[in-house]
C-alpha cells in the first residue's frame, strides 16, 4: 500500500512540476489560455480543473496568475527591470492589472518589493543560510514526504465515502427524476423588476435603484451570470409569460422577483428566489427596516442567495458584497434619476442626467458611481456630437478618474476610460489595459463586453471579439445595441446569413429602427437578395430619412437596378460613413477613401475607427491611402 501511495504521490508531484514548467514555458505570452494549457499536459480542461483543485485547491486561471506573480517576485529581487516591464514579461500587458493582483497576492505593491529586501540586514541573512544547511534541508523534505504519505489512506477514506454518496445521490435521482441538485445547475440569474406598492408612482425609481444595487451585488460574485437589466427590464409588463418561460428567453435557470412598499422612512421589501425550471421557490424573505438600514438589507439578501445556491464565496468577496457604493438614500435617488435620464440618449436627457449625478454628489461627495455617470454622459456627449469631442473627452476623463480615486474597482468608470482612449485618443495599448480591469472587476457588465468586442475588431483580433460579443449577448441577451453589434461583425467576416438572423431579433426588440434596417440592407445587397434590399430601402425613406418615397425607390430600381438605389442612397445623405460603404459597392474606391478620410479628419466631429472592417471595403485593404489610413490611426497593416 505504501509503495502505491509513494507512486501516486510521485506521479502527482511531476503532473505539477510538468504544469509549472509548461506555463513558465508561455510566460510572457499573456494570450496562453486556460485551453491551451490543457492541451499542453494532454487531459480536457474539465479534468484538468477537478485535478488542480485536488492537488492545490486552486482554479487552473489562479495557478497561472501565482506562478506568473511568484515569478515576478523573483525578478523584482533580482532588480533586472521596471515593475512595469517585469510585469510584461511575466504576461500582464496591464500595469495597473499587475499592480493591482501583486499587491492582492503578496499584500504589497510592486514598489515595495526593494524596499523589504534592503530593509533586511546582511548578518540576517547569514544566520538565516546557516540554519538552513543542507542535511537540515534533506531532513525537513523527508518528514513532509512522510506526513503526505501518513495522509493518503485517509485521503482514500474520504473518496470512498464521496463516491458511495455520489452513488446515493444518483440512486435517489434514478427514483425521482424531477428532484433537482442545485449545486450542479449553473448560476444564471435574472432579476425581474420588482413591483413598486407605494402610493406615490415616483417611488418606481427607488425601486428599480433596489434591483439596480442588487444586480451589481450578485455580479460580484465569481462564476455567477447576472442578466443585465436592460434585458430583465422588457419583462416589466410581462403579461401571461410564466416565469419558466422568461427563464428560457433569456437562458437563466433562476429567477428573482419582488416588490418595494416605501412610506415616509421605512421600506418592506419582499423577495423570493425561484428555480425557474421547477418552478420551485427556493426561497423568500419579508424584509421591514428604516432606509438608512437598506443597503444592509440588499448585502444581505445577495449573500443569502449564495448560499442557497452553494456558493462558497472567499472573504474578499463578502467584503465587496457588503460594500456600500453610498449610505445616503437621497444620493441614491438622485443616482437612479440620472442614470433614466441618461437612458434617454439625447442632448436634453444629458443634461438633465449631468445636474440629478451633481445632485447625488452634493449628498454624497465620494459616491464614485455618480462621478462615473457624469464620466459616462460627457464620453456620450462627445460622441454624439452634442459637445466639442475634445471638451467631453476632458471632462470623461477628470470625472472618471475621480471615481476610481474612491474605489478602483468601479468597471463603469474604467469602461469610460477604455472607450475615450479608443475612440477619442487613438491610444489602444491605453484602452485595453482599461478594459481588461473593467472585465476582470465585473465580468457580467455587458456594455463593457460589447465596446471591447468592437474595439478588437478595429485591431482585426477577429475570433476574440466574436468571444467577447457572445458572452455580452449572454447577459444582456435582449439589449438592441449588443445584438446590433454582433450582427454587424456577422457581416464583416462575411457570414450573413448569421448578421440577418441577428438583425430580425432585433427588430423584435424594438420594431423597424433605422439601424435595422440600413444594416439589413447592406446584408441583402452583399448576397444579391434585391427585393429584400429594396424593402430596406422604402422603410428607411419613408419611415425614417423622409428624403425619398418608395415610388422612387422603385422608379429608380427599375432604370437603373441596385446600383441606382446606392447612388440614391448616397444622393440622399450628408453622412460620409454611408457614403463611403455605397461607393465601395459601386466600385468608386477613390471617393469611397475621399470619404473615409474626412471621417478620420473628424470633420463631422468624432470618428468611428471600426468602419475600416466593414466587409465592403475589403477590395480597399491593398491599397495606399487605405494602408495610410490605417497608419494616421495607429493600427498595423491589415
Amino acid at each position: 500500500m505504501d509503495i502505491d501511495h509513494q507512486d501516486e504521490l510521485s506521479m502527482d508531484e511531476e503532473f505539477l512540476l510538468r504544469l509549472e514548467k509548461t506555463v513558465l514555458d508561455n510566460l510572457a505570452n499573456e494570450q496562453f489560455s486556460v485551453g491551451q494549457l490543457s492541451q499542453k499536459v494532454g487531459i480536457s480542461r474539465s479534468q484538468l480543473h477537478r485535478k488542480l483543485k485536488r492537488l492545490t485547491g486552486k482554479s487552473i486561471s489562479q495557478y497561472i496568475r501565482d506562478i506568473r506573480l511568484e515569478e515576478a517576485r523573483k525578478l523584482l529581487q533580482m532588480d533586472v527591470a521596471t515593475s512595469s516591464e517585469i510585469g510584461y514579461r511575466v504576461g500582464f500587458s496591464s500595469t495597473s492589472y499587475f499592480n493591482y493582483c501583486f499587491h492582492s497576492y503578496f499584500g504589497y505593491p510592486p514598489g515595495e518589493v526593494k524596499k523589504i529586501k534592503a530593509s533586511r540586514s546582511e548578518t540576517a541573512l547569514y544566520n538565516v543560510a546557516q540554519n538552513k544547511n543542507e542535511s537540515g534541508i534533506i531532513e525537513s523534505e523527508k518528514e513532509e514526504k512522510r506526513n503526505r504519505k501518513r495522509a493518503f489512506p485517509y485521503i482514500k477514506i474520504i473518496a470512498s465515502v464521496l463516491i458511495f454518496s455520489i452513488v446515493i445521490i444518483g440512486f435517489i435521482i434514478y427514483l425521482n427524476p424531477n428532484q433537482k441538485i442545485h449545486s450542479t445547475q449553473e448560476k444564471s440569474i435574472a432579476i425581474l423588476p420588482f413591483d413598486n406598492l407605494s402610493t406615490l408612482e415616483e417611488n418606481q425609481f427607488f425601486a428599480d435603484g433596489i434591483v439596480e444595487d442588487l444586480l451589481n451585488r450578485l455580479s460580484l460574485i465569481e462564476n455567477f451570470r447576472v442578466i443585465s437589466r436592460t434585458s430583465s427590464e422588457m419583462y416589466r409588463q410581462r403579461g401571461s409569460k410564466s416565469l419558466s418561460q422568461i427563464a428560457r428567453e433569456l437562458n437563466v435557470n433562476y429567477i428573482i422577483e419582488g416588490s418595494v412598499q416605501r412610506e415616509n422612512n421605512t421600506a418592506r421589501i419582499n423577495v423570493q428566489l425561484i428555480d425557474a425550471e421547477q418552478d420551485d421557490h427556493m426561497w423568500s424573505k419579508l424584509y421591514d427596516r428604516e432606509l438608512n438600514e437598506i443597503f444592509k438589507v440588499q448585502s444581505e439578501i445577495a449573500l443569502k442567495i449564495a448560499t442557497e445556491l452553494n456558493t462558497v464565496l472567499t472573504a474578499q468577496q463578502e467584503i465587496d458584497i457588503e460594500k456600500n457604493p453610498t449610505t445616503n438614500v437621497e444620493a441614491f435617488e438622485m443616482y437612479q434619476l440620472g442614470r433614466y435620464h441618461w437612458n434617454k440618449r439625447t442632448k436634453e436627457g444629458y443634461l438633465n442626467a449631468i445636474e440629478y449625478f451633481n445632485k447625488a454628489i452634493s449628498e454624497d461627495s465620494s459616491y464614485a458611481l455618480a462621478y462615473a455617470g457624469i464620466a459616462d454622459t460627457y464620453h456620450l456627449m462627445a460622441v454624439q456630437d452634442h459637445i466639442a469631442w475634445t471638451e467631453g473627452r476632458d471632462l470623461a476623463v477628470s470625472m472618471a478618474n475621480k471615481a476610481l480615486s474612491i474605489d478602483f474597482k468601479l468597471a463603469e468608470a474604467h469602461t469610460v476610460l477604455a472607450s475615450v482612449y479608443a475612440y477619442l485618443d487613438w491610444n489602444w495599448l491605453e484602452a485595453e489595459e482599461e478594459f481588461k480591469l473593467a472585465f476582470h472587476f465585473d465580468p457580467n457588465y455587458s456594455t463593457a463586453a460589447q465596446y471591447y468586442s468592437e474595439f478588437l475588431t478595429i485591431l482585426g483580433r477577429k475570433e476574440e471579439s466574436r468571444q467577447y460579443i457572445n458572452h455580452a449577448v449572454e447577459v444582456d441577451p435582449l439589449s438592441f445595441v449588443i445584438r446590433h453589434i454582433s450582427a454587424r461583425h456577422y457581416s464583416d467576416d462575411g457570414d450573413f446569413e448569421k448578421s440577418i438572423e441577428e438583425l430580425k431579433i432585433c427588430d423584435e426588440i424594438i420594431p423597424n429602427h433605422p439601424w435595422t434596417n440600413n444594416e439589413l440592407f447592406f446584408n441583402y445587397v452583399y448576397i444579391g437578395d434585391d427585393k429584400s434590399a429594396l424593402n430596406c430601402c422604402r422603410r428607411l425613406g419613408s419611415t425614417y430619412y423622409h428624403n425619398f418615397t418608395p415610388n422612387q425607390v422603385d422608379s429608380i430600381y427599375s432604370i437603373e437596378g441596385i446600383k441606382g438605389i446606392l447612388q440614391l442612397r448616397i444622393d440622399s445623405t450628408k453622412a460620409n460613413m454611408l457614403k463611403a460603404r455605397c461607393y465601395a459597392l459601386l466600385g468608386e474606391s477613390e471617393k469611397s477613401l475621399d470619404c473615409l478620410e474626412r471621417i478620420m479628419q473628424r470633420e463631422q466631429g468624432q470618428a468611428f475607427p471600426w468602419i475600416l472592417s466593414v466587409y465592403g471595403f475589403k477590395d480597399l485593404h491593398d491599397l495606399p491611402r487605405f494602408q495610410r489610413i490605417r497608419q494616421k490611426l495607429g493600427l498595423t497593416p491589415g
